[in-house]
């Protein structure tokens, strides 16, 4: 890259300043906070938006009210591989603007906009990305000086900032806890996921409900239509109804009364009537009564000792009941003892074959596992198959090699043209950086001559470097001489510029097939390749497995239906085993035959007695069958008699009373008469009215219910809906957790792999491992431009710094101050090739003279003087003694807290 012109707005110090650069060095000059270094941040910005601290401090503050610094705006022109761009980036208080155009014949052509794409297309354009970039061409204060006289180790550490592998160490560690959240994560959702089976059990329920509730509020809203239309015809009868019982009610409650007041009279009459009957009946039932109650002490006395007998005569009943049903389960125990055994025996053969069961359970299980493994494998083995053939025909189509037959050829012819179309990159370039030091070489005696040509036009006859008197023939001479050597370098300029280009266009092609190559992904199609053959030996080894375990699945399915057969024969076993094991327990409990027969003799002796006893009482007494009724009827006849005796004591005053009743009862049958005619004309039906009332009143207590139960109805369907509502995002949240997983745990399968390949024993040990022979061969082949007189120098793994001189090793504290800066330098731009690939066109030293003895800083500038380190190079610098090395001096100035520039002469 070569920086062509940089335009500031309100960049920083800088309000409005346009610098031009041109090839070779130019040296920025200033003191301390002039602005010069803010030249290096604006480049930086403008590249990669590249900013330290706040975007916001790099916009220039106001001297006063009447300074606008609204737009701040950076511009930077520059050419890469011969073509030209323009870069500009734009920050006003509202908006950022950001543009990459490519310039050709007068006319711009965007290529695009906005701050990241235009980022990663300066990148794409350098080939580096812009930490790599930075480190290739800009070297900061003491940087030199630091990869002497740091330690071996210090030294290591900051070859590995410059190569970026401090950002690989960074994200090693970082990548720790990226790695952890991403686990807890997983471990958060596997909690959530736990809960699916219950929500959708409940989905299920939910949706059983609602359909029974629906159905329900669609029923009782067609009741609660008929139940109103009812209600109101209802509500008019009950209100004509109403009219007619109040007159009925108070009618009836006198006719009530008067029927009351009746009928008590009437009972009255009638009782006294009953009584004055009853009296006279008494009186002739105790003249009976008296002979039949002489009996009644001898049948008291039988009915005693007839129970005592009964109840001995029963007792002896269930003992001969109690022998006889031992003697019956003996008999059972006998006949059932035969199927209890074997149904012993056969619940001893089924445990033993389920515990065999178990056992073989593990291994049926372990078939259905890889059985199902077996079609995992059988589809992966067809995708690996697909992916092979489909990069295999993509890479015989990059190599125009359609007859390679596997990964092997194809990596093997991979690795052929890669290193051959590598080997004509670095042809090229080499011949390229040739042409391009000739060309620098020609450009320097065209402008030397020059420089002597006008020196010598501007003198007469005089020599323009020793200033001493020449003939004038030899002063035409001279300008003949100059013009001639300015027009044939100028033509070898253009001839050598042509063929520059040429090689260029050869470069591009060179470097567009090694892109192509470098697309194919030969190693993973190696590893694909090897996968695709393991996919087919774990088939096959499954197959086996397989077939090991078909014996045992055999057996398992036969102990099965053996199993089947036993719980048969213990089921037709259970009714006899049950009944043994009853019998058997009922036995136990009951008395022995023994016992029994002692107490039955015990009872007839009892008995006999009794027999006698009542024998003895017949022969005093008649006795009917029914003695209990006898004595019965003969006790109630003794009480009869007993209150008779006071009943007959009433007779005259029970005459008198009835005849005082029947003549009220007359006056109030007439009065009741009289009420009955009055209610019969109101034609009053009180059945009609009871249940009109009654089917109002039903009707409005249904209505209430059933607007009670819709309310509660509609507010459980509510809630049924919102329930469903939340059900659904729950599985819809869940099935996308479930998706996430599979992605997570894959990630952080990934993101474990990427953290082994950032750590210090993967991928920068291999860069360091790498770049170290290359910084090796170009900090050589820079010392050696440098024609110092000294053979080689060496880094071991370390980067301890080694010198050869005639055979002899020398370390690098025992060279000069001089040498250590020569040797710092040519270390310090062997880096720079390294990380630019060889394409570092620019160079940018900040201070490079700072911290140095007067030694080395003489060494420094006599080699930036008369070496060709780079096509362009830029330092910054407050230092005077830079000027002399190069005619393109930019003064920066501060005024006023305003930077401005000027070129200096």
């Amino acid at each position: 890259m070569i920086i062509q012109e940089l335009t500031l707005k309100n960049f920083k110090s800088h309000k409005n300043s346009k610098i031009n650069f041109s090839d070779g060095i130019t040296i920025i000059l200033g003191q301390n906070g002039a602005g010069k270094s803010t030249l290096l941040e604006a480049i930086r910005f403008a590249l990669f938006k590249k900013v330290d601290g706040n975007i916001g401090d790099l916009v220039r503050k106001p001297v006063d009210e009447h300074d606008d610094v609204s737009t701040m705006m950076v511009k930077l022109k520059f050419r890469h591989n011969n073509i030209d761009y323009e870069l500009e980036r734009i920050r006003k208080r509202s908006s950022n603007t950001s543009r990459l155009k490519r310039l050709s014949n007068g006319n711009s052509i965007g290529m695009t906009t906005g701050e990241k794409p235009v980022t990663d297309e300066i990148e794409k354009i350098i080939g580096v990305d812009k930490d790599s970039f930075l480190n290739a061409v800009y070297i900061k204060q003491g940087e030199i000086t630091s990869l002497i006289d740091k330690t071996a180790g210090d030294r290591k550490e900051l070859i590995s900032k410059l190569l970026n592998l401090d950002n690989l160490e960074r994200s090693w560690k970082n990548m720790a806890d990226i790695i952890k959240e991403y686990e807890n994560k997983l471990e958060f959702n596997d909690r959530l996921l736990a809960d699916k089976e219950k929500i959708l059990e409940k989905q299920k329920e939910n949706s059983a409900a609602t359909i029974d509730i629906t159905e329900e509020i669609q029923r009782d809203s067609k009741e609660k239509e008929k139940l109103t239309e009812s209600l109101k015809r209802l509500e008019e009868e009950v209100k004509s109804l109403n009219n007619k019982k109040e007159t009925f009610d108070k009618n009836n409650i006198k006719i009530e009364s008067l029927k009351k007041v009746i009928e008590e009279t009437e009972i009255q009459v009638t009782n006294e009537k009953k009584q004055l009957k009853n009296i006279e009946l008494k009186e002739a039932e105790n003249k009976s009564i008296e002979k039949e109650t002489v009996k009644l002490p001898f049948l008291k006395e039988l009915v005693e000792i007839k129970d005592k007998y009964d109840d001995r005569k029963a007792r002896l009943v269930e003992l001969e009941e109690n022998i006889k049903r031992i003697k019956q389960l003996r008999e059972v125990l006998v006949n059932t003892k035969s199927d209890h055994d074997k149904s012993i025996e056969y619940s001893e053969k089924l445990e033993e074959l389920n515990k065999r069961q178990e056992m073989l359970k593990k291994d049926v299980e372990e078939l259905k596992a890889l059985k199902s493994s077996l079609s995992v494998l059988e589809d992966e083995k067809i995708k690996s198959s697909k992916t092979l053939n489909e990069n295999a025909n993509e890479a015989r189509r990059i190599l125009d090699k359609p007859d390679l037959r596997n990964p092997e050829e194809i990596s093997k012819e991979y690795t052929i043209q890669l290193e051959k179309k590598e080997k004509e990159q670095e042809t090229l370039n080499n011949e390229i950086k040739e042409y391009q030091l000739k060309l620098s070489s020609y450009n320097t005696i065209i402008n030397n001559t020059k420089k002597s040509l006008k020196d010598l036009q501007n003198t007469k006859d005089k020599c323009p470097i020793c200033q001493s008197d020449i003939s004038h023939e030899k002063h035409e001479s001279l300008l003949e001489d100059y013009t001639n050597t300015i027009q044939e370098y100028e033509g070898r300029s253009i001839k050598l510029k042509g063929d520059i280009q040429k090689k260029n266009k050869e470069l591009t092609l060179v470097n567009d097939k090694i892109s192509s190559i470098r697309k194919i992904e030969a190693t993973s199609m190696i590893k694909d390749y090897e996968k695709f053959r393991q996919y087919l030996l774990d088939i096959k080894e499954t197959k086996t497995k397989i077939e090991s375990y078909k014996d045992k699945n055999e057996e398992y399915d036969s102990n099965e239906e053996n199993i089947k057969k036993i719980k048969d024969n213990i089921k037709q076993l259970e009714a006899n085993k049950q009944s043994y094991i009853t019998t058997e327990a009922t036995l136990k409990e009951l008395k022995s035959i023994d016992e029994l027969d002692l107490e039955k003799n015990s009872l007839t002796e009892e008995i006999n007695a009794y027999k006698n006893q009542i024998k003895e009482i017949n022969q005093k007494v008649q006795v009917k069958d029914d003695i209990a009724a006898t004595i019965k009827y003969l006790e109630d006849r003794q009480k009869t008699f007993d209150k008779n005796i006071g009943f007959i004591s009433n007779k005259d005053n029970t005459i008198k009373k009835i005849e005082d009743m029947n003549n009220k009862l007359t006056e109030d049958n007439n009065n009741l008469d009289n009420l009955n005619r009055e209610n019969r004309e109101l034609s009053y039906d009180e059945e009609t009215y009871e249940k009109t009332n009654n089917e109002y009143t039903c009707t409005d207590k249904n209505l209430r219910e059933i607007d009670k139960k819709l309310v509660e109805s509609n507010t459980k369907r509510e809630g049924l809906e919102k329930e469903k509502l939340d059900i659904q995002e729950n599985l819809k949240k869940l099935c996308e957790i479930e998706q996430k997983q599979v992605a997570l745990t894959d990630y952080i399968t990934l993101l474990k792999k990427i953290r082994d390949l950032y750590g210090k024993d993967g991928v920068q040990k291999d860069l360091r491992e790498n770049s170290k022979p290359q910084i090796e061969v170009e900090t050589n082949n820079i010392f050696n431009d440098f024609n110092f007189d000294y053979d080689n120098i060496k880094l071991d793994e370390n980067y301890e710094i080694t010198i050869t001189k005639s055979n002899e090793s020398l370390n690098v504290s025992m060279l000069s101050g001089g040498e250590k800066i020569v040797v710092a330098l040519a270390l310090r731009l062997a880096i720079a090739k390294v990380i630019s690939k060889q394409k570092n066109e620019l160079l940018i030293l900040d201070e490079p003279t700072v911290h140095l003895d007067e030694e080395r800083k003489l060494e420094l500038i006599e080699i930036l003087r008369d070496s060709d380190i780079a096509p362009q190079m830029l330092i910054v610098t407050h230092d005077q003694e830079l000027i002399g090395i190069s005619e393109n001096i930019i003064e920066i100035r501060k005024n006023n807290a305003i930077s401005t520039y000027a070129k200096k002469e």
